[in-house]
């Protein structure tokens, strides 16, 4: 799960008379609607000399946007002058995975996430070497879905992957330093065994006894 610092200047809050105290607030991007002020720590509503504050527990892989506003007394606030400011924590998803004697398809299922797109390179089990890709692969509906062919039948692979979003304006992706710092992976996972060939168009005749 993901929590944020959320900080601040404070200087012109404080010399403010009209100030009064200092509430921290968040929504879910994507859904807009009324803001929450619930389960920060410290709990709101802060001292007018107040410069930091961390979220409560929010979900991974959803962008989530933040405001700090001033209390100004007869109901009135004002925010912070540089808009709603956003935070993303990436997670790792566990991907569907299918395969054929040559083929290997990864399904990631990003339904209700902000996950834009994703990377995905296949590598070999026995040695980690580079099997196909890196291939970008853009969202489409509720799931990023990529097919490796030309794969070897009875021999193991695995997926590893990076998936990205957009933050502040930016697109942001999972393995970055300050993220995962590392790609996901996938589950080692064997393609199917070589089907025996088949013998081709039999005839059938009569024999006169």
């Amino acid at each position: 799960m993901a929590q944020f610092n959320i900080n601040w200047f404070n200087t012109a809050i404080i010399l403010n008379p009209s100030s009064e105290e200092v509430r921290v607030l968040h929504r879910q991007k994507s859904v807009g609607g009324d803001y929450s002020y619930i389960g920060y720590t410290p709990a709101n509503d802060l001292p007018k000399t107040a410069s930091t504050s961390q979220s409560p527990i929010l979900a991974n892989n959803i962008v989530w946007e933040f405001r700090v506003e001033t209390q100004c007394g007869e109901g009135l606030t004002t925010p912070n002058d540089n808009g709603n400011q956003e935070g993303l924590k990436f997670a790792c998803l566990t991907p569907s995975i299918s395969e054929t004697e040559t083929t290997a398809t990864i399904v990631l299922n990003v339904t209700g996430l902000d996950i834009t797109s994703g990377t995905f390179t296949l590598r070999k089990v026995s040695d980690d070497s580079v099997v196909s890709g890196p291939t970008t692969v853009a969202r489409v509906g509720i799931a990023i879905t990529h097919t490796a062919t030309g794969l070897i039948a009875a021999t193991g692979y695995y997926w590893d992957y990076v998936v990205y979003a957009i933050v502040n304006g930016s697109q942001i992706q999972s393995n970055s330093i300050n993220q995962l710092n590392s790609s996901c992976f996938s589950i080692d996972f064997t393609t199917d065994l070589l089907l025996c060939a088949p013998c081709t168009a039999i005839t059938i005749s009569v024999i006169e006894t």
